[in-house]
């Protein structure tokens, strides 16, 4: 697409890396791990990761919860 940048890797592959989840199998590349982390005004964080297979498909999700001290 014309909007990605030009950083030297080519087009296909800067196409490939552009999105939030990538699954490119014939690459041998993709990734492997997604992370989202959440705190809200009272100061709860709440984390969650999701770990992907080759075949882009979610083997392991893992969550833990906490309150930050004040």
């Amino acid at each position: 697409s014309h909007l990605l940048p030009d950083t030297g890797v080519g087009s296909l592959m800067e196409s490939v890396l552009s999105s939030r989840f990538i699954h490119a199998p014939a690459m041998d590349y993709g990734t492997r791990v997604s992370t989202a982390l959440r705190v809200d005004a009272q100061g709860r964080v709440e984390w969650q990761e999701w770990t992907w297979d080759r075949n882009g498909q979610c083997i392991d999700v893992r969550r833990h919860a906490f309150d930050l001290l004040r």
